[in-house]
């Protein structure tokens, strides 16, 4: 079995929500409140894919929207044929937030046929009770193991890793992406990912110890990351 644990960064869409956006949403996003998926542009990727028995890669991007947009689903479709059926995907609220976004931008892209592939199979359906294929669109499948609906509790990535003793972030907070992504500290914003990434993959053996024994001890080891910069030839 191969898991594909991901996580991204975004900054509000303005342009959107100036042209169809809500007064309401329009002054949640004034206020620095959280708005609807649709209006998230996504800037930075982050994902680990790991197998039973070993880390296959650790990755963070950040770049602008169509740039992030098609290595996420280059990625996606690359897992998707290296192993039947398909990956399991590990996120922290990616049904609610994270596929969502990646969703709607990716049909925003006409032009690439790999994208448009990996769409197409994400969205496959015909395989209701998963006999032979993942159904992933299905509130209820097996191969998408969402960590808040997994611990049924609406808090965050932050304060599940304290109370499990798990490190989390250091570089920065969400509310900060924004300012980082203007002041061109994109950097940080992939290591602030990353880190992401890192907690959840800790979290995930949390769960997986307690149901199945699984403890992916290699994931508790230290793991260094691999950053690439868009805007910089130099990746680290």
């Amino acid at each position: 079995m191969i898991y594909f644990l991901f996580d991204i960064e975004t900054i509000k869409d303005y342009d959107l929500l100036e042209k169809a956006g809500s007064e309401k949403d329009k002054e949640k996003a004034d206020n620095g409140e959280f708005v609807n998926a649709v209006f998230h542009i996504p800037i930075a990727f982050s994902f680990m894919a790991f197998s039973e028995r070993k880390l296959l890669g650790f990755k963070s991007y950040v770049g602008e929207e169509r740039y992030i947009v098609k290595i996420f689903w280059e990625k996606v479709n690359k897992a998707f044929t290296c192993k039947e059926p398909g990956p399991v995907f590990v996120t922290f609220n990616g049904k609610n937030f994270d596929f969502p976004v990646m969703l709607l931008r990716g049909m925003k892209i006409k032009d690439d046929e790999i994208v448009k592939k990996a769409l197409k199979y994400y969205l496959e359906d015909s395989d209701k009770w998963e006999k032979e294929r993942p159904n992933y669109n299905s509130r209820y499948t097996r191969y998408h193991i969402d960590l808040m609906e997994v611990f049924n509790v609406r808090t965050s990535l932050k304060v599940l890793c304290s109370l499990f003793g798990i490190p989390v972030k250091t570089e920065a907070h969400g509310s900060e992406v924004e300012e980082l992504y203007r002041n061109k500290k994109f950097k940080k914003i992939a290591q602030y990912c990353a880190e992401d990434v890192l907690a959840t993959a800790r979290l995930f053996t949390v769960f997986t110890s307690m149901k199945t024994g699984q403890t992916f001890n290699f994931l508790r080891e230290k793991i260094d990351v691999k950053i690439i910069n868009q805007w910089s030839e130099e990746d680290s």
